[in-house]
């Protein structure tokens, strides 16, 4: 009805699937600019340029909403760079975690949410964190924000029920990968068929890049591990974990 009345109309619709139309156009959509990792020490220039960065600009813009003193500094700009790196610049999760600095300076939630286990943790060490885990931190209470919205793991779960058992047991194996992998690591690793992993990438929790290899963002990683844990299957992560290391050390020894 919509074409005969306006045949010119185009429309843009965003999901975390695909609408598999014949007609339809996909534009897989990344998170925002990240600030570079920062090397020695910086001027007042190039803080003026990181003020610049999308991610940076958000994570300070939502962080003075909730606290009018709050800016970037040459003393907290390190911190910043790292949340905003570990983060992805995911705009949902930046808005969350600048949330937090309403009870806790920069240097505490940077502390806080980056897991030193992480496959994008920073090379500048943090003290040792404790306590809640980093999406216990990514959560508001702000009601005019959707239910849905108001935590990542709401976002996260909602995802997580659209999968089959099958690819629910192979994002959890996925997760135990740090960094990204190619086909055949994850093939060998998880035993799924290739279709599974064809599916975490069609519903949009594994990204493959132009190198051919995929990539779960870690806060999803995080997730997975978590639903993991839930599971009670210590037979999954041992025989995953096993298959990981033999699949490793056999392409070591073949690039001998």
């Amino acid at each position: 009805d919509i074409l005969a009345e306006a045949p010119n109309v185009q429309m843009l619709v965003t999901s975390r699937i695909p609408l598999d139309l014949q007609e339809e156009w996909r534009y897989t959509l990344q998170g925002m600019t990240l600030p570079e990792p920062l090397a020695g020490a910086i001027d007042e220039a190039a803080l003026t340029t990181l003020q610049q960065n999308s991610s940076v600009a958000l994570f300070v813009q939502t962080g003075q909403r909730v606290d009018h003193q709050f800016a970037l500094t040459a003393q907290n700009q390190r911190d910043v760079v790292a949340i905003c790196r570990y983060l992805h610049g995911l705009p949902l999760a930046l808005e969350l975690a600048a949330t937090g600095l309403a009870q806790m300076r920069c240097r505490e939630l940077a502390t806080a949410l980056i897991r030193p286990d992480s496959s994008t943790c920073q090379t500048a060490p943090l003290p040792v964190r404790s306590g809640e885990a980093p999406l216990d931190l990514l959560q508001t209470s702000l009601r005019n924000m959707p239910a849905r919205h108001r935590a990542m793991r709401n976002v996260f779960a909602y995802s997580w029920q659209l999968l089959t058992e099958q690819e629910q047991q192979a994002a959890m194996q996925f997760a135990l990968f740090r960094g990204s992998a190619d086909r055949a690591a994850l093939a060998a690793v998880t035993g799924k068929a290739q279709s599974t992993l064809t599916e975490l990438v069609h519903k949009s929790l594994v990204q493959r890049d132009g190198n051919g290899r995929f990539a779960m963002h870690e806060l999803l990683r995080q997730f997975c591990l978590e639903q993991l844990a839930v599971l009670q299957e210590p037979a999954l992560t041992t025989v995953t974990r096993q298959r990981h290391a033999i699949y490793y050390l056999q392409a070591l020894h073949e690039s001998d």
